[in-house]
Formats: C-alpha cells, structure tokens, sequence
C-alpha cells in the first residue's frame, strides 16, 4: 500500500507530466508509459525485455499505474488548465447518465 508522502511525491510528477506534455491529459496509458519510462530511465527502458518490464511490475518496483491516474484525476478535479479535451464531454456524459437513472420509472411489480 502507498504511503501519504509517496502519492504525494506521485501527484507532483503527473502535475509536471500533466503541465508540460498536454498530450497525457487525455490517455492514462501513455501518462503511465511515461512516468514508467522517466521512472526506470529511459535508456534503461530501451534495453530492457517485456519480461524485465513485467518482473519489475510483479516486484512492485514501479509506481502502481493506479496511484499515477488517481493522481491525474484528482489534478484534474482541482485544477481546470490540467484538463484535456476530453474532460468536459466525460463530465457531460456523466451528468446525463446520472440524469437518466435519477428519471427513470421504478418499476416494483417483479419483485
């Protein structure tokens, strides 16, 4: 389990992934490969096999991709000019969802 000061540590790295690559704020995947890369070297990461990759993974040698797109989120949440493009159409999205579930007929008769 991370630690308080580690998500911290984290949330500063993705804030400075997030400020200087605007690219990342839209792909959890591509933030995560690159914190990974920045984390392990990049020239080391170069040479290394997917299994080197995967045993680092299963060591829990890197930060769990997890705790790097909780920490994207919550920037996000905080901090509007971290926002991608996608950020508002998800929001959106999930205000109408919400809408449709909030208005829907509740129907009791199969129970």
């Amino acid at each position: 389990m991370e630690n308080f000061e580690q998500f911290k540590t984290t949330k500063l790295i993705v804030r400075k992934y997030l400020s200087d690559f605007p690219h990342l704020r839209d792909s959890d995947d591509k933030l995560v490969a690159s914190f990974w890369k920045d984390e392990i070297g990049a020239d080391k990461v170069m040479s290394m096999t997917a299994f080197q990759l995967l045993k680092k993974l299963s060591l829990q040698e890197l930060t769990p991709a997890g705790s790097i797109t909780r920490a994207r989120r919550k920037l996000q949440e905080e901090e509007v000019a971290l926002r991608g493009q996608t950020y508002v159409v998800r929001k959106k999205e999930e205000q109408n969802f919400k809408d449709n579930i909030n208005n829907a007929p509740v129907n009791l008769n199969g129970l």
